[in-house]
C-alpha cells in the first residue's frame, strides 16, 4: 500500500523540501510518517501536495542540492550531479538496505500499480477518475503541475472541489530531470527518485524544443 509505495529513509532532508498548503500542511518527512500510519493494506487513504522547492525551480542542472562533507558522510552512497545511468545502481543500493542520495521516494509494490502523469490536461482528469474508481489499490501521482493549476483544470472539466483528493492523487510540483525508460525510474529536479509502473506524458514540449513548431 502507500506505506510501501513511499519508503521512509533513515535520514530525510526535510528542511530542503518546503511544504505546500494546497492539500496538506506537512513537510515531506512528516507526511510520509503520517501516510505509513494511516494507510491500510493496499489502500491509499490520503492525498498530498509537495510544492516545488525554489532552488529546483531556478536550477538548470540535474543536481539541485548541496550537502556538506559531514552530511554526505551520513549516506552509504552519495552521487553528485547524477545521470540517467546512476538511477539503477542507486535503487539497487537502496534495495540492499543502504542509505542513498538521491533518495528513493516511491517504489513499485505488490499492493497496487503506481501510475505517474507528467503534466495534466482534460484527458488526465478522465483517466485519473477512471483509475481511482476502478481499483482503490491504484496509486496515482501527477508531476510538474502546480496545485492551483490542477484545481483550475478540474473545475474547468466540471469536477467537484477536491477532485484530486477524492481520487487519492498525489501532486508534486517538481519537474522530471532524468528518466530511465526501460527500468521505469525517474528522478525529479529536487533529487527524489520515483519508480513507477505506468507513465503518461501529457506536458507540452517547451517552446523552441526540437520538433516543435516555431
Amino acid at each position: 500500500g502507500i506505506g510501501n509505495l513511499f519508503p521512509c529513509p533513515r535520514r530525510l532532508q526535510a528542511a530542503k523540501y518546503p511544504h505546500s498548503t494546497a492539500i496538506m500542511l506537512a513537510t515531506s518527512a512528516s507526511w510520509i510518517r503520517r501516510a505509513v500510519l494511516v494507510a491500510g493494506a493496499g489502500v491509499a487513504t490520503t492525498s498530498y501536495c509537495l510544492a516545488r522547492p525554489a532552488a529546483a525551480a531556478a536550477a538548470t542542472d540535474a543536481s539541485t542540492h548541496t550537502h556538506s562533507a559531514a552530511e554526505q558522510a551520513e549516506f552509504d552512497v552519495y552521487v553528485k550531479n547524477p545521470k540517467v545511468h546512476d538511477l539503477r545502481p542507486l535503487v539497487a543500493h537502496w534495495q540492499a538496505g543502504r542509505e542513498v542520495w538521491p533518495w528513493v521516494w516511491t517504489w513499485r509494490n505488490i499492493d497496487g500499480p503506481h501510475h505517474v502523469f507528467v503534466g495534466a490536461n482534460a484527458d488526465t482528469v478522465v483517466e485519473v477518475h477512471r483509475l481511482a474508481k476502478a481499483d482503490h489499490r491504484n496509486n496515482i501521482m501527477i508531476v510538474g503541475v502546480p496545485a492551483a493549476q490542477l484545481a483550475a483544470l478540474a473545475q474547468s472539466e466540471g469536477r467537484v472541489s477536491g477532485f484530486w483528493n477524492e481520487c487519492r492523487c498525489g501532486v508534486i510540483e517538481s519537474e522530471v530531470a532524468l528518466m530511465d525508460v526501460k527500468a521505469k525510474i525517474m528522478m525529479l529536479d529536487d533529487e527524489r527518485i520515483l519508480c513507477f509502473d505506468h507513465c503518461t506524458i501529457v506536458a507540452p514540449p517547451e517552446p523552441g524544443a526540437p520538433g516543435t513548431a516555431l
